[in-house]
C-alpha cells in the first residue's frame, strides 16, 4: 500500500518535532517503532505527532498499534475503504480518538460483532444496518461530563449523546466506513448541546442520530434545532489537509475544527476586521464567537486575525456575541447575522472590532462604584431552516418502529441477562448493579474481598458512571486510606474517593508511592505545601498541543511529565490523598485543597490572599437557578471565565458569596416562547474585607426596564380547544381531558420513552419538583403523562420522576389512537363512552396546536381544558416555560 509522499512528510516532520515531549518514554516509543513494518510505523508516527500529548501517558504503544494494524487490514480488505480519499482515511478511519472519550483498542472487537451483519451490503445499507446494531447495545441517558470509551458504552448499554456518537463512529470505522463526531456547541433556541454523526458514503457526508437508527440516513430528532442553529462543526487532530473540504474555524491545542454548519441550515460569511486603537490592524488577536446559552457567553469558536486583522466565519443567521483580545486589550460586541452588513440576506456581513478595554482600566472604572448600570440585550435565535431530510414512506416508518422494539427487546433482555446474578447476590445493590451493565462483575468480586466496611463507602462516593468501567483492582488499590482524626465525611468524600474531577481513574496510590522517595514521602506528609512545590517543578504545560476538554490523570502525568493546570491540580490531590492527606477540588474556581490544623487549605502559591464578600437580594419567590437564569464569571487578564457554583441556590432573597478580589460579571437571563432570550448583564468589583450588595434583575416588569417586552407573554401564545380529546386512564377507562384537568392547571406530556427529547423532559421535571420540595403544590400545576404502552411505565427516569414526594400531581394515561410512530404499542382495551370525545392521539394534539408532529408533544392546558402553549421534539426548557405561563394565566384571569 502506497501513501502520499506529503502524508509521509507531514507524519515524520511533526513526529520529530514532538519527540523531546516525549523525552521520559521516547525509548518505549522507539523500541516499538523497530518493530513496525514501514506503513505501521508511519501511521504511528501520525499519531504521536498529532494526538494531544497527554494521551502519550496514559496509553502504551501497543494500544496505537492495534489501531493502526486494524485500519491496514481494513484499506487492503475492505473495497469502500480501499476507494476512500487519504485525508478520510487517516482522519476518520484510522484515527483512534474521535472526541474526549477514554481509550481502548477496541477497533477488531467491534468489527466481528458487524462483520456478518453487514456481509453482502452496500456502504449505503451497511451504515443503517450498524446503526440498528448500535440501539441493540446502546441508548440514551443523562450522564456527567466525563466521556465513557465506546467499550464501556457496550458493556453498560447507556450513555449521553457524546458517548452514543463516540460509540457509533467506533462501529462505522471499524468496518471501513469514514465517519466522526458532529457537534453544535451551544444550541441558539434552547440552553444544552449536542452530538450526532456523519458518514461518508457514496462520495458525500451523511448525517444520522447516534443509536437512533432509521431506514434512511439524513433523518433525526434533530434536524429541526440544527435548522436553527448558529455553529456546527466537526473535529481531528492535527491539521493533515486541513481546509480542503471544509472551513477551518480554529483550534484547541491539538484538535482542528472545520465548519459544517451550511450542511444543516442556511448562513452568513461574517467578516471580522479587529484593530488597535491607534486603527492599525491587531494581527495574531484572539476573537471568540459567543453564543448566549445556559446564562453564560460560551466560546463556540476561537478564530485568530492574519497579518491585516481580518479573520472570517460561516454562521446561522441569528444573534451572538464577538470577543476580540490582545496584549492585554479586548472588545465585546453583539453582532446579527440575520441584519447586520450591507446587501441580500445571504450576503456577507462584515464588522470592525476596536481593541479598547483592559483589566486595569476596569478596575479603575469601577474604583469606588459597587457596579456599573445594568446593561440589557435581546438575542434572537435563528428561525428554523431545515436543509435537507430524507422521507419516509409509510412502509418504511412501520419497518422501522418494529425493528427498533425488537432492538429494544434485546437490549434490555441483554442486560437484565447480565447483571441478574450480581442483583441476586447483592439485592441491595440493584441499581447500581443495573448502572454497571457488564462490570457489575468487577463491582461484585471488589465487594466480596472481604468484610471492610470502606469498599461499600468507596463505591458510594464514585459517580454513577464511574460503577461502569472501574475495574476491581483499581477499587483495591484505593482502599489503603486511613482514618484519621477528621470526620466520617471527610475520610469517605476527600481521602478514601478515587474520583477528582473528569479524569481516568486508574492505580494511582501504589503508582505514586514506587515514584516518591521515602524521603520525599515523610517530607511531603508532614508538609503537604511542598507537594505543590514538587507537582510545578516537575510537571511541565504545552497548552498548543494538548486539548483543553482533556485532563491527564495522575499516572499520565508523572509518566509523561507533563500536565495542564487542571490535570497538575489533581495530581497534587491525587498525591495527598495517596500519603493520607484528605484533599479536594474547590470546583467553583479549580482549585487544590487539602487538610491541615482542622481546615481545607489552598496551598499557599495558588491562594486568593484577599476575599470580599457578594450578597445578591432577589425577589421573594422568583426562583434563580445557576447555569440556567444566571451566572457568574470573573475576570482573568481579557477574558470572563464562568465560575462553576452548580447547585446555588437562594435562601430565601438573599444568597452571600465569599469571592477573591476581582472583577466580575453577573449575567441573568430569561428565555422566551420563541427561543430568543433577554440578558442583563452586570459589571461589579470584590474588594478586600468588603460587602458588594446587588438586586438581580426583574424581568416580570411591563414598565419599560426590558423595553421590548411591554405585553404580557400571553399575548404571544393562541389558545385552542383540547378539552375534548380522549385519553385512557390506567384502569382501561376513556376519559376526557376537560374531565382530567377538572378545574387545575395542567401540563399535557405525550412522551416517547427512551428517546433523548422525552429523557430531556423527564429530567427537567425532576429537577423542577426538587426545586419545589416543600411546596404544597409542587411546581405549581398538574402533570399528565401520555404513554404508548404499559411497559413504559417500568422506564427509570420515569419512575424517578413517580418517586418523587412532591406536591405536584402526576397521573398516567395512554394514548390508544394508533399511528405510525405507535406501530410498537402494546394493545390495550378501552371502555367508556367515545361519542363524548375525540380519540386523537399525540398527532392531532399537535395539529391543533400548530405544531410539528414531532414526539414529545407537550402542551399547557387551562383549568377548563383549553391549551394556551404547545411544543414539541427537542426544546430544553419546555417545561419550566409551560409553568411560568400556566402562573401568569392565574395571574391574568385575577386581574
Amino acid at each position: 500500500m502506497e501513501f502520499s509522499e506529503q502524508l509521509k512528510i507531514y507524519a515524520e516532520t511533526h513526529f520529530e518535532n514532538r519527540k523531546k515531549y516525549f523525552a521520559p518514554i521516547l525509548s518505549e516509543i522507539e523500541a516499538g517503532l523497530s518493530l513496525c513494518s514501514e506503513e505501521e510505523a508511519l501511521l504511528i508516527k501520525f499519531f504521536y505527532g498529532t494526538m494531544p500529548l497527554r494521551d502519550a501517558g496514559e496509553y502504551p504503544f501497543e494500544t496505537f498499534l492495534g489501531y493502526v494494524r486494524h485500519a491496514l487490514w481494513l484499506r487492503k480488505t475492505i473495497d469502500w475503504c480501499k476507494k476512500l480519499p487519504e485525508d478520510l482515511f487517516v482522519h476518520d478511519v484510522l484515527y483512534y480518538r474521535i472526541n474526549s472519550e477514554d481509550i481502548s483498542d477496541c477497533r477488531s472487537f467491534f468489527y466481528e460483532q458487524l462483520k456478518d451483519r453487514i456481509a453482502g451490503l452496500d456502504e449505503y445499507q451497511a451504515a443503517v444496518e450498524i446503526n440498528y446494531w448500535c440501539v441493540e447495545h446502546a441508548t440514551y441517558e443523562m450522564a456527567d461530563d466525563r466521556t465513557a470509551g465506546p467499550m464501556t458504552m457496550y458493556r453498560s448499554g447507556k450513555g449521553r449523546c457524546g458517548e452514543e456518537s463516540t460509540f457509533t463512529v467506533t462501529a462505522l470505522r471499524s468496518v471501513g466506513l469514514a465517519a466522526r463526531q458532529v457537534y453544535t456547541p451551544r444550541w441558539a433556541h434552547c440552553d444544552d448541546n449536542h452530538a450526532w454523526v456523519e458518514v461518508w458514503v457514496n462520495g458525500e457526508w451523511h448525517f444520522l442520530g447516534a443509536c437512533e437508527p432509521e431506514e434512511k440516513l439524513d433523518r433525526g430528532w434533530f434536524t429541526g434545532p440544527a435548522g436553527q442553529a448558529l455553529l456546527i462543526h466537526s473535529r481531528t487532530f492535527g491539521d493533515y489537509a486541513a481546509g480542503k473540504r471544509e472551513e477551518v474555524i480554529g483550534r484547541d491545542g491539538a484538535v482542528v475544527c472545520h465548519n459544517v454548519t451550511a450542511s444543516y441550515t442556511k448562513t452568513r460569511k461574517l467578516r471580522i476586521q479587529v484593530r488597535k486603537q491607534d486603527n492599525t490592524p491587531a494581527a495574531h488577536a484572539q476573537v471568540s464567537v459567543e453564543i448566549l446559552n445556559m446564562a453564560e457567553y460560551f466560546p463556540a469558536a476561537v478564530l485568530e486575525t492574519d497579518e491585516q486583522g481580518g479573520t472570517s466565519i460561516r454562521l446561522g443567521l441569528g444573534d451572538i456575541r464577538l470577543q476580540a483580545r490582545s496584549e492585554g486589550k479586548f472588545v465585546e460586541r453583539y453582532c446579527n447575522l440575520a441584519e447586520d452588513g450591507v446587501g441580500a440576506a445571504d450576503a456577507d456581513c462584515a464588522v470592525t472590532l476596536v481593541l479598547k478595554d483592559s483589566e486595569a482600566g476596569m478596575k479603575d472604572a469601577l474604583s469606588g462604584v459597587s457596579a456599573c448600570e445594568w446593561h440589557l440585550a435581546k438575542l434572537c435565535a435563528p428561525k428554523e431552516v431545515v436543509v435537507r431530510e430524507s422521507v419516509l414512506s409509510e412502509e418504511e416508518v412501520s419497518r422501522g418502529t418494529r425493528r427498533l422494539a425488537d432492538a429494544v427487546k434485546l437490549r434490555e433482555e441483554r442486560f437484565d441477562q447480565l447483571t441478574r446474578h450480581a442483583i441476586a447476590v447483592h439485592p441491595e445493590e440493584e441499581e447500581r448493579m443495573r448502572v454497571a451493565g457488564e462490570n457489575a462483575e468487577e463491582l461484585t468480586a471488589f465487594l466480596e474481598k472481604d468484610d471492610n466496611p470502606d469498599r461499600k463507602k468507596l463505591l458510594d462516593s464514585l459517580t454513577k458512571k464511574d460503577n461502569k468501567d472501574l475495574r476491581a483492582e483499581v477499587l483495591e488499590d484505593h482502599l489503603s486510606a486511613k482514618r484519621g482524626s477528621w470526620s466520617e465525611d471527610i475520610h469517605v468524600q476527600d481521602l478514601l474517593c478515587p474520583r477528582i474531577w473528569l479524569e481516568e481513574i486508574g492505580a494511582y496510590r501504589s503508582y505514586i508511592c514506587s515514584v516518591l522517595t521515602a524521603q520525599e514521602q515523610e517530607a511531603f506528609a508532614s508538609n503537604p505545601e511542598l507537594i505543590w512545590n514538587y507537582v510545578n517543578q516537575n510537571i511541565t504545560d504545552i497548552p498548543e498541543e494538548e486539548y483543553n476538554t482533556l485532563c491527564a490523570s495522575p499516572i499520565g502525568c508523572l509518566k509523561l511529565k507533563m500536565g495542564s493546570a487542571v490535570s497538575r491540580t489533581i495530581l497534587f490531590i491525587a498525591i495527598c490523598r495517596s500519603l493520607n492527606i484528605p484533599a479536594r477540588l474547590d470546583k467553583s474556581l479549580m482549585l487544590p485543597e487539602y487538610w491541615a490544623d482542622g481546615a481545607f487549605r489552598v496551598p499557599v502559591s495558588r491562594a486568593q490572599a484577599s476575599k470580599g464578600t457578594l450578597l445578591l437580594r432577589n425577589i421573594l419567590g422568583k426562583e434563580w437557578i445557576y447555569a440556567q437564569h444566571w451566572t457568574l464569571g470573573r475576570l482573568e487578564k481579557d477574558h470572563f471565565v464562568t465560575m462553576n457554583h452548580a447547585g446555588l441556590v437562594f435562601e430565601k432573597e438573599t444568597l452571600e458569596l465569599l469571592l477573591p478580589v476581582g472583577i466580575y460579571r453577573l449575567i441573568a437571563v430569561k428565555r422566551l416562547l420563541n427561543g430568543d432570550q433577554e440578558a442583563a448583564e452586570l459589571l461589579f468589583a470584590i474588594e478586600k474585607e468588603k460587602q458588594t450588595e446587588l438586586y438581580m434583575p426583574d424581568f416580570e416588569k411591563t414598565d419599560g426596564v426590558m423595553p421590548w417586552e411591554k405585553n404580557s407573554v400571553l399575548d404571544e401564545i393562541q389558545s385552542c380547544l383540547l378539552r375534548d380529546i380522549l385519553l385512557q386512564r390506567a384502569d382501561g377507562t376513556l376519559c376526557s381531558l376537560e374531565k382530567l384537568v377538572s378545574g387545575k392547571r395542567s401540563i399535557l406530556a405525550f412522551l416517547e420513552i427512551g428517546a433523548e427529547p422525552t429523557e430531556h423532559v423527564l429530567n427537567e421535571v425532576l429537577a423542577l419538583e426538587k426545586s419545589a420540595k416543600g411546596n404544597s403544590k409542587g411546581i405549581g400545576c398538574q402533570l399528565l403523562f401520555v404513554l404508548r404502552q404499559e411497559k413504559d411505565l417500568q422506564h427509570k427516569t420515569l419512575q424517578e420522576v413517580l418517586a418523587l414526594d412532591a406536591g405536584s400531581e402526576i397521573e398516567i394515561l395512554y394514548d390508544i389512537s394508533g399511528g405510525a410512530s405507535d406501530a410498537n404499542a402494546a394493545p390495550r382495551t378501552a371502555t367508556g363512552d367515545t361519542a363524548s370525545g375525540i380519540l386523537c392521539g399525540w398527532q392531532e394534539t399537535a395539529k391543533r396546536m400548530r405544531l410539528a408532529e414531532k414526539l414529545p408533544v407537550l402542551a399547557a392546558v387551562r383549568p377548563d381544558g383549553t391549551g394556551i402553549y404547545g411544543s414539541c421534539g427537542y426544546h430544553v426548557g419546555s417545561v419550566e416555560l409551560m409553568v411560568r405561563i400556566l402562573k401568569e394565566a392565574v395571574r391574568t384571569e385575577a386581574d
